[in-house]
């Protein structure tokens, strides 16, 4: 991701003046990438109860927080790009983003293929 927001950064035309509300934008954006896949535990037995819940909790949380202080980047970044930078970076967005999960990935917590979700379990979540 890194090489590509520089790919962007020269794609773009960020200008010497405009630098460091580019740096707080693709720090913002970095900051919001998804973690590694959790290592399998060693002390499954020692598991206390809720602790994925838990952990899933607080790394959401996180995730807001970091969520509003790219938010408030964008806008500052918005503000201080032309109009010509505006529609290129319109453009090469896509290829900033992380491509949409593969057809039938269901995602951590999702039941596995052939069990009937309870009710009320997330659309997106079904298989």
């Amino acid at each position: 991701m890194a090489g590509m927001l520089s790919a962007a950064e020269t794609a773009i035309g960020i200008r010497a003046e405009q630098l460091d509300v580019w740096r707080d934008f693709t720090d913002a954006l970095l900051a919001l990438a998804p973690p590694p896949p959790p290592k399998p535990e060693d002390g499954a037995a020692d598991k206390q109860p809720f602790s994925g819940s838990i952990a899933l909790a607080e790394h959401l949380k996180a995730d807001g927080k970091k969520a509003e202080t790219l938010l408030a980047a964008i806008e500052k970044l918005k503000a201080k790009l032309s109009q010509d930078q505006l529609e290129r970076m319109a453009r090469f967005e896509g290829a900033l983003l992380p491509p949409p999960p593969p057809p039938g990935f269901m995602g951590p917590g999702a039941p596995p293929p052939g069990v009937q979700p309870p009710p009320g379990f997330p659309p997106h979540m079904r298989g």
